[in-house]
């Protein structure tokens, strides 16, 4: 009975630690503790126990963290997109929707883009404004001073099916 009281704080320690840093890290390691907790309410041995703990904590954190940590690295980097609809950035990397390529920098951050026209390359240096947000990009259009200044190319896309944009077999 004294392990299952010393799991159960592991456990209460662990989750305490989870609320504060929210990091997906202690959640697993409070999961072998909540494992081997329920081993000690049946008695069972120290050792077998601690392998419990070691291997619940292990499988946690090999398979179930890198998911939940995507997901939700996912949804905050997607809110930060949508607040930058409105702002004005610099083109980083040449913008051509047809090779799926192109980056711009928005206060500071990099960021992939899209262009709102489909047929023409944006070229590095140009001012954009950010209208949207697409498949986790920022949807671009030529801002307004620098409608005419800038010349634009026309994207010579290709129907191979095997060309991807980069020099490579596939």
């Amino acid at each position: 009975m004294n392990w299952l009281i010393g799991w159960l704080v592991l456990l209460a320690i662990l989750i305490i630690i989870e609320l504060i840093t929210l990091g997906f890290t202690t959640i697993c390691f409070a999961s072998g503790a909540g494992a081997a907790a329920i081993m000690a309410v049946f008695d069972l041995p120290v050792w077998a126990q601690c392998v419990v703990f070691v291997i619940i904590s292990f499988v946690m954190f090999a398979f179930v963290r890198p998911v939940a940590h995507k997901r939700l690295k996912r949804g905050r980097r997607s809110e930060r997109a949508y607040r930058l609809i409105g702002k004005r950035g610099r083109v980083i990397s040449e913008i051509d929707n047809w090779r799926g390529i192109g980056q711009i920098s928005v206060q500071g951050q990099e960021w992939s883009a899209v262009s709102e026209e489909e047929n023409v390359i944006i070229p590095v240096g140009a001012i954009v404004d950010v209208t949207g947000v697409y498949n986790g990009k920022l949807v671009i259009c030529l801002d307004e001073v620098m409608d005419g200044n800038v010349e634009l190319q026309v994207s010579e896309g290709t129907l191979d099916p095997t060309y991807n944009g980069r020099d490579s077999k596939w």
